[in-house]
């Protein structure tokens, strides 16, 4: 009995750390940000589809989001090369993409209402300033205002894919709605 404490009360004195470093986590959010912005990219491409029959003047610029994708890869290849290459990419995306897709989805309903022909563009910009910045600060060692709240930042917004799948199924049951009027 007296064997299984030690440990643990010698972890608890050294401040033993579960999971990633606030470092850590900035990285792989910056690893897993192009592939999370392509899914949303497709996400917001069925929403487009089902706003476009009530509002034809709606669009996505493609290319410039093929150059956002692209300028994504600038630092998940830096995070790649320079950072540590933790085994749990597919939990950040899984992490940081519903959180990212919650305020996308969020960003694009309230865009849709005060600057509809570009909504589905201008959304991004919301998730990008809000994700990335403090993901890049992270991945360069910021200090420890930032990296308290490093997992609530990039956990809680989508709450795992709880919060997106609600606004995700709110905003396909609008468009369907809307498109319904029109016919």
């Amino acid at each position: 009995m007296g064997t299984v404490r030690l440990p643990l009360v010698l972890a608890a004195a050294t401040g033993m750390q579960c999971g990633p470093t606030p470092q850590q986590i900035g990285e792989q959010v910056l690893l897993v940000a192009p592939l999370v912005f392509v899914l949303s990219l497709g996400v917001q491409w069925i929403l487009l589809r089902m706003w476009q029959r009530r509002r034809p003047d709606v669009a996505i610029s493609w290319r410039r989001n093929l150059l956002v994708a692209g300028a994504l890869l600038v630092p998940a290849g830096l995070a790649l090369a320079f950072g540590d290459r933790r085994e749990d990419w597919l939990l950040a995306v899984w992490g940081f993409g519903s959180s990212y897709g919650a305020v996308l989805l969020i960003a694009t309903r309230v865009f849709l209402s005060i600057d509809r022909p570009r909504a589905f563009q201008r959304s991004h910009l919301v998730p990008m300033v809000i994700f990335l910045v403090p993901a890049a600060a992270l991945a360069l060692g910021a200090g420890a205002p930032l990296s308290t709240h490093a997992e609530e930042l990039f956990l809680w917004p989508g709450f795992l894919g709880w919060i997106t799948g609600g606004l995700w199924l709110g905003l396909m049951v609008e468009a369907w709605l809307a498109g319904r009027r029109r016919d």
